[in-house]
């Protein structure tokens, strides 16, 4: 005999768990999702809640907010402009309308987020032509004209009924994610920048956007000055001239350490770099820069300024630290007699150059030493020798 309280369901838009009282057409009693002829609502994935997006979109000329994504109870009465709101889910909508504040607002359709998304190893088999010609001519409600099916996304679109197929399959398949990837390319990040902020925050980069995508420059691969330059452009987002400043300084001293290896650079030439990045007046750049706390570390050599970043200057201040343990340690060969190299058999025909022979007595001798060369100048016999010895 069956259960009077039914099949137990868990919602896969509010997480919400409910039974179904036995009946044909399962409905989550919180927000409305749900599915007819008994279908059970699958259990979401870790992933489902992660990088899911509630989305809600107002056409031109109109005042009526539609739920693209998310729950229908939302109220979004608050919601007046005409565009696109991202939002991420957990935000209370059984009391208060839902604040455009705490969503990513673009007034355009995102037809560059879609278009770069669908061009992807996602959607394989759909390529540039065909992401254009799906987001080359819509309708104001883009996402909807593209979840048709796929006789209506090939009439429609004009392309082959086989690959409308092959997209629609791929378009179901990335329903938990594919908002958040569209945005994210619609916001000017690359793809590797898109897989890590989809692995690492989730939904939860909204809240970092809003806050400050300068702090992002610092904690994102492959997310430069630049590009949260355009987020905060994109997002007209007041943020305080300070922060510019820092952040334009960092990316300026993050490229002299890719490109260069420097991990600190001289004061006046840093300055320097970050005036030809943002138009700010130097002396503005020198001010915020010196009463900054937390971001950098100043230091002087043979009378000269130099700036690096906490992070360069802490490692680098460890890596001192180490060496001068290392040069504590008193399991060293300096008060025994001269190592007798000739006395050495390496492999094969291999000979210690008198440069050689002159670096391994002093090698092992010393707690700590340096031996460099370019390729073929003999680095891996050394070591041979060394063990050796």
């Amino acid at each position: 005999m069956a259960s009077i309280k039914g099949q137990k369901h868990q919602c896969e838009r509010c997480g919400t768990k409910f039974y179904d009282l036995n009946r044909i057409s399962v409905t989550c009693p919180k927000c409305g999702t749900g599915k007819k002829l008994g279908a059970r609502l699958a259990k979401p994935r870790k992933k489902d809640l992660k990088t899911f997006l509630w989305t809600i979109f107002i056409a031109p000329h109109s005042k009526k907010p539609e739920v693209i994504e998310g729950p229908n109870t939302i109220d979004t009465s608050s919601l007046t402009e005409p565009g696109w709101y991202f939002f991420s889910p957990g935000i209370s909508v059984e009391n208060e309308p839902i604040n455009p504040s705490d969503s990513i607002y673009i007034q355009e359709a995102p037809v560059k987020g879609i278009r770069f998304y669908l061009e992807t190893y996602a959607f394989k088999g759909i390529g540039k032509e065909t992401a254009k010609k799906l987001t080359r001519e819509h309708g104001p409600n883009l996402l909807s004209d593209l979840s048709g099916s796929a006789k209506e996304i090939s009439e429609n679109y004009g392309i082959p009924l086989k690959t409308a197929r092959s997209f629609e399959k791929a378009w179901k398949k990335t329903e938990d994610t594919r908002l958040l990837q569209v945005l994210l390319r619609q916001l000017g990040l690359g793809n590797a920048a898109c897989k890590l902020v989809t692995e690492t925050y989730g939904n939860q980069i909204l809240a970092r956007f809003l806050k400050d995508p300068f702090e992002l420059v610092r904690d994102i691969p492959y997310f430069y000055f630049e590009d949260a330059q355009k987020v905060v452009d994109m997002l007209m987002l007041d943020l305080p001239r300070d922060r510019k400043i820092i952040a334009a300084m960092e990316h300026c001293l993050y490229l002299s350490e890719k490109d260069r290896g420097h991990t600190c650079a001289p004061l006046e030439r840093a300055f320097g770099k970050v005036a030809q990045l943002i138009d700010v007046e130097d002396e503005t750049i020198i001010n915020s820069i010196r009463s900054s706390s937390g971001y950098f570390r100043f230091m002087e050599n043979k009378g000269k300024e130099y700036i690096a970043t906490l992070p360069s200057a802490e490692r680098e201040e460890k890596i001192s630290s180490d060496l001068y343990s290392l040069f504590s340690v008193q399991k060293t060969l300096r008060d025994k007699d001269t190592v007798r190299v000739s006395e050495f058999k390496l492999p094969g025909s291999r000979e210690l150059s008198e440069k050689q022979k002159a670096a391994l007595e002093r090698a092992v001798k010393e707690p700590v030493t340096l031996i460099t060369g370019g390729p073929g100048t003999g680095k891996t016999t050394m070591v041979i020798a060394l063990v050796r010895a």
